[in-house]
This record gives structure tokens, sequence and C-alpha cells, in this order.
């Protein structure tokens, strides 16, 4: 009794330990993969400096934004969303200078208060979003050229599907109503083919929409955005989520291409390949369908606004819906 009474008390030590171990270890993980900060200035009065800083002082170390490869044609992906209202959005792409920071030259831009996300990919194909906020003044930039694009509610009135007590407007804020046609600058509109009842959290979504002509027949000009059909952005109204998704997923283009060609570097070698992943890239002849989706899952319940994005005639359209989630 009293030699087990001993192993017992020493099983006991040991889970705590080992437990210990496992604990302080994912708290490590978690700490690393936390957001980066995304430390800005502003020089000229209107380039816009990035600098990454990591919350764990391991991340610095071993992600370097000298390193970060292109994702869609771009290294980073930056938006810079007006606060508090979500009522302007600007998809902006940065260009690498030296010691690893990144510079943009604004277009123009009323003053304000800016919610900053930049999304990069490692050279591992991991990708990361630097989180981070900034003052601006008015901005005096020129106009915007190739893939960068800007949406503001006063550009368009967006149709709303008003909540019980809530009031109805072309200028609906987040957390007042579900939106399900959006009118697009050009004349034109996009559709959000919601499914019937509510939204929920953590629940596999596919979300589908359309783009349509004036006269509401099917869009007839579509062509790829980047490399994709559409992209989306699903930003929460308290900004303490947000996911840049495509019609393939949330997944960097940068990372499949890294694994098809791993897999095609295994092939060659002999050894057995599995089938590649498809791209789900567009083909660039033609006009693409009217229609596409987007797969994703809202991460917890809250108010939710989705700027989608689409390429028509040469130039980018973004329409914004607003939707709860339960």
């Amino acid at each position: 009794m009293a030699v087990a009474l001993v192993l017992v008390v020493l099983a006991i030590f040991g889970s705590r330990a080992w437990w210990r171990a496992e604990a302080a270890s994912y708290e490590k993980n978690v700490s690393f993969y936390k957001p980066p900060l995304a430390a800005t200035t502003l020089q000229d009065g209107n380039v816009l400096v990035i600098r990454a800083v990591g919350q764990d002082d391991r991340w610095s170390n071993k992600v370097k934004m000298e390193e970060v490869i292109p994702d869609h044609g771009h290294l980073m992906h930056l938006f810079l969303i007006g606060t508090p209202a979500m009522d302007r959005m600007w998809h902006l792409h940065p260009e690498r200078i030296a010691g690893g920071a990144f510079s943009e030259k604004l277009p123009a831009m009323p003053a304000g208060q800016y919610q900053l996300f930049a999304d990069v990919v490692d050279k591992n194909g991991f990708p990361w979003t630097l989180v981070g906020s900034v003052q601006l003044p008015q901005i005096d930039g020129a106009a915007l050229t190739g893939d960068d694009s800007s949406w503001s509610e006063t550009q368009t009135e967006t149709k709303t599907e008003t909540k019980p007590g809530t009031k109805t407007g072309t200028k609906p804020a987040p957390a007042l109503a579900d939106t399900t046609e959006a009118q697009l600058s050009d004349g034109g509109r996009m559709v959000w083919l919601r499914d019937a009842g509510p939204l929920k959290a953590n629940v596999p979504t596919s979300f589908k929409f359309r783009v349509e002509e004036k006269d509401g027949s099917p869009a007839r000009n579509l062509e790829p955005y980047m490399g994709m059909a559409a992209h989306a952005e699903v930003v929460s109204s308290d900004l303490t989520v947000f996911a840049h998704i495509h019609p393939a997923g949330s997944v960097s283009m940068a990372a499949l291409e890294l694994a098809q060609a791993e897999l095609a570097g295994a092939g060659r070698s002999g050894m057995s390949m599995p089938m590649a992943m498809p791209m789900s890239m567009p083909s660039a002849s033609g006009p693409l369908p009217p229609e596409f989706s987007f797969p994703y899952g809202f991460p917890r319940p809250g108010e939710f606004r989705i700027f989608v994005q689409v390429k028509r005639a040469g130039k980018v359209e973004t329409a914004a819906f607003d939707a709860g989630v339960q």
C-alpha cells in the first residue's frame, strides 16, 4: 500500500507537470499566432508607411516582411475601413520598401479614423493579417488605378430587409438591417441570393451572389479580378473579425501554388502523387458567369458587413451587404 501510494503521488505530480508544460506550450502558440500589429506613419502628407510588429517576440524573428511572397499578384492587400460606421472602404496594394516596410501613396480620402487590415503571405505560404488603426487628415491624392478600388455609402443606395423596430433608409448602419441588394456605381446591381432562415455562427455556408445589368438581366461583362471571379471581405461591426475570402475559400492563392509545385516535384521524383488541387481560377478569356459563391462560416454571432468586389469592363465594382448572425 505504501508503494502504491508513492506511485499514485508521483503520477499526480507528473501529470500536473505535464499539464503545465502543455498549457505553457499552448499559450506560447496562441501568442505567436495573434495577429501582428500594423505600425503606421504618414509621410509627405499622403504616403502611408506600414511596418509589421509581432505580438510575440518569436514572430518578428521568424516571419520576415522581406520574404513575403505575392498573392493574387501583390505582396500586400491593404484594406482601410472608415470607422465607426464602416461607410467607406479602400482596397489598396502597397509596395515593399527598404527594411521590410510597405509604402502606399494614398488616393483622395476624407479625414477620419480608419481601421487597417493588411494581408501578406510568408515564404511558407501561411497568411497573416496585420491589424491597426490610423487617424488620417484630408488626403488630396490621385485617382485610383489598376487593381486598387474604393467604396462609400454615399456612392450607392442599398435595398434593405428591415428588422422589427428599426428605421428604413439608404445608409443602413451594420447593426440595423440585413441587406440583399446593392447598387453598383455603373448602374447595375448585385444581389445576394440568401437562403431562407437566419444565419448561424459556426456553420459552414455558401454565399451566392448575382450581378445584373440596369434592366435586371444577367451581367454580361464580368472578368477576372486578380485571378478570381470575385473577392470578398467579411468584417464584424466591432472590427474584431476580418476575413478576405474568394470563391476558392480563405486559403491564399500563394499557398495553393506552393502546394501545386510540391506535388509536381513529388511526381517528377517518382513518388506517388495525389490528384492536384484545383486552383478555382476562372479563365482569362471570355466573360465570366454572372453568379458566383463564397464558402465561409461566421466564427461567432453578431453584426457583419460583407464587401463583395468584382471587375466589369476593366473597372472594379464593390457592393456592401449587412448581415446579422445568430
